[in-house]
């Protein structure tokens, strides 16, 4: 079994080595549908491996007598595979220099995590060209692409206030912003609710947060959204930062600083806390029985109906809030009574 396990896993790194190669000769041929075609291949999964695999053998001897034979001079010519390129000075070379629509969102990807780059220099060249690049290219590219990017961006540690901003603003351009949630909406696995979450910093979604909550696949995003949505309130992580706690024993611990602001809703409170209390998912139906709970309105018989309901509920954590609010009911009630005798 282990010979065969062996056997299997070299067979998918000779693949993938292939196909990565297939990208590299693509790209040194500057042709957009091979490079497309090339690249379509290749998930965006694994980001950080996938650039390093890419960069391997884009200075590979099959790839690099390619690249020889295309070179004017002594300088090999610039592709777009230079914007993840080892060398600083053709990253940010590339990204000057070359214009008009990105072939793949592989590649749009590859640009965006340029505002995270290592170089300041590179990083300036992102924040120039970036967004002129994205505007050109086709916007389901984009929007897959940035929904690999803030899948991972609270990992960047060199993206900076204004590269955030940058990307949230990329997300904003027409076109754009519609695929990117059909996307999210249409979403199987991944962190949606977490990229949900990132977005939120700013308003460009807001218009979508009902469609968001009863359209999407994945029942935790929807419950992201009906939260946002019944607390007219959104945060975020802003940052993450190491607190010395004992410098005698160098023992740090995380503070989280979070970042929060007002959504404006234009949907009645009942007929979302109604919509949520009949979704399919426990864990919307749980964020319905917390919101009347903290309404604190024991005594509204439209609530009491739906505490009923949840304290029937398959789920424990739904069924255990239910039946808290209807024992707070009962309590209530027997109060006023005895206040009344």
């Amino acid at each position: 079994m282990a010979n065969k396990s062996s056997e299997n896993l070299t067979v998918v790194d000779t693949n993938f080595r292939l196909l990565v190669r297939e990208l590299a000769l693509a790209c040194m041929r500057n042709n957009p549908r091979e490079i497309a075609a090339a690249a379509a291949q290749l998930p965006l999964k694994n980001m950080a491996k996938l650039e390093q695999e890419i960069r391997y053998q884009y200075d590979s001897d099959e790839v690099r007598s390619v690249r020889i034979a295309h070179a004017d001079g002594k300088d090999f010519p610039i592709t777009w595979l230079d914007i993840i390129s080892s060398d600083g000075y053709r990253r940010e070379k590339a990204l000057r220099l070359l214009s008009g629509p990105i072939p793949s969102k592989l590649l749009m990807y590859f640009a965006l995590r340029r505002f995270n780059d290592w170089v300041p220099q590179v990083r300036a060249a992102a924040y120039d060209t970036v967004m002129d690049i994205a505007l050109l290219s086709d916007p389901t590219d984009v929007a897959e692409a940035l929904m690999a990017a803030l899948s991972t961006w609270s990992s960047w540690q060199r993206i900076g206030h204004y590269g955030r901003i940058m990307l949230l603003k990329i997300l904003a351009i027409k076109g754009v912003e519609e695929k990117f949630v059909g996307q999210l909406i249409q979403s199987k696995t991944g962190p949606t609710s977490t990229i949900l979450t990132q977005v939120s910093r700013v308003d460009i979604l807001d218009a979508y947060l009902h469609q968001i909550a009863t359209e999407s696949l994945q029942p935790t995003l929807r419950a992201k959204a009906y939260r946002v949505l019944l607390e007219s309130k959104t945060s975020w992580v802003e940052e993450r930062k190491q607190e010395m706690v004992d410098k005698r024993y160098s023992l740090t611990r995380c503070r989280t600083i979070l970042g929060d602001r007002h959504v404006s809703v234009n949907i009645p409170w009942e007929v979302l806390i109604k919509e949520a209390a009949l979704d399919r998912s426990s864990f919307v139906r749980r964020i319905a029985a917390e919101k009347i709970i903290a309404s604190r309105d024991y005594n509204n018989p439209d609530y009491l109906a739906l505490a009923h309901e949840f304290a029937r509920d398959d789920s424990p954590t739904v069924r255990e809030r239910g039946e808290f609010f209807v024992k707070r009911h009962a309590e209530k009630k027997s109060s006023a009574c005895d206040h009344n005798a």
